[in-house]
């Protein structure tokens, strides 16, 4: 059996808290108080991105791996005094395309996002084309609806315009069944705070659960709602498609709930805060990320574990491709990986085949 025919999605420990598991008798959820081995990934380095930024997105366009947009810190001092100028400060508008199939070259420039300069935008690819939509920045309008779509004709990268969201909104969730787009969660911003219980305005309920479906081969009927998740309003969060189902897995819920509560604690359906539980692993403590790896089988609706990453990491654009993995960029805290030093908002790629590991392992 097919890595992607088990596995609704793989994502990161990046706040502390572990997953929950549905009990599929009542519907309720409760801790899984046992996780073991579902996938190994021998993580290794790919080649080195042009320059560090994390929060981009993109995906797999034939043997084309492309990766759009993203913020840099500016480098901490450690990282400018070992690597000068490979971490500029600033929105990226930048585009780049890897060839997996020949990847010594290394990274090459793309034609720019044609929007504003951004991270958290969120991307789809449907047949040879990405789509992406929203993102925000630290200037106005602060957080945004356009859309693009990257395709390549006859020969040439080219960018067109989409349908608008009908709201601005950063870090949702997309995913693809046939030609639709589904469109999960996010938050709104305005420079003081995320919003995902309302939009900035407030008029705007639950907006981290409401979802939006999007037919690309009749754009112009736009986007058009569904009903909304039960479920906790949230932003970065994985969402992933098995077998024509949508899981939805994590999250964060911004700002708008008990701001001086930070990532210790875990917010339920129903709204309620409660401690955080069980033990995240993490490369380098002092930093407050983590390098956790979970995967969640969907035959079995249980959680599991894969290996951990080299270095801790949140927010890297992530590709699942077939069998394979790639991650790329995020935010670090800085750290050596394989003997070269990468930082806060590193120019580090990560690839590898997953493997499964069976039972009698």
């Amino acid at each position: 059996m097919l890595i992607r025919d088990r596995l609704a999605t793989v994502f990161f420990l990046l706040h502390g808290v572990l997953p929950h598991v549905i009990n599929a008798d009542d519907n309720s959820t409760r801790p899984q108080q046992e996780l073991q081995p579902l996938l190994k990934i021998a993580w290794s380095r790919g080649p080195n991105l042009p320059q560090g930024f994390q929060d981009s997105d993109g995906g797999i366009i034939g043997s084309e791996l492309i990766t759009v947009g993203g913020f840099c810190s500016g480098g901490l001092e450690e990282d400018n005094r070992r690597k000068p100028g490979r971490y500029p400060r600033g929105f990226l508008k930048k585009a780049w395309s890897l060839d997996l199939s020949d990847p010594k070259p290394g990274w090459r420039s793309l034609p720019e996002f044609p929007g504003a300069a951004r991270q958290g935008l969120s991307a789809a690819r449907v047949a040879n084309q990405l789509f992406f939509w929203g993102g925000f920045s630290y200037s106005k309008p602060f957080c945004y609806h356009d859309g693009w779509r990257l395709s390549k004709q006859n020969g040439q990268w080219k960018w067109d315009p989409l349908p608008r969201l009908p709201w601005p909104v950063s870090s949702s969730a997309m995913s693809v069944i046939g030609t639709k787009i589904y469109f999960f969660g996010g938050a709104d911003y305005d420079a003081k705070q995320f919003y995902i219980d309302t939009d900035r305005t407030g008029h705007r309920e639950r907006l981290g659960a409401r979802m939006l479906v999007l037919d690309v081969s009749h754009l112009d009927a736009g986007w058009r709602e569904l009903p909304s998740c039960p479920g906790t309003p949230r932003w970065v969060h994985a969402m992933a498609v098995v077998s024509g189902k949508l899981y939805v897995i994590g999250g964060a819920t911004g700002n708008t709930v008990r701001d001086s509560v930070g990532y210790g604690y875990v917010r339920d359906p129903d709204g309620t805060i409660r401690d955080k539980y069980g033990l995240p692993s993490s490369a380098n403590p002092k930093n407050g990320l983590y390098n956790n790896v979970f995967v969640y089988d969907v035959l079995n609706n249980v959680f599991g574990t894969a290996d951990e990453l080299p270095s801790d990491n949140n927010l890297p654009m992530t590709v699942i491709h077939g069998d394979e993995i790639y991650l790329l960029g995020g935010e670090t805290g800085g750290g050596i990986v394989e003997g070269e030093y990468y930082g806060h908002h590193p120019d580090l790629v990560l690839r590898r085949k997953i493997t499964e590991i069976k039972a009698s392992e």
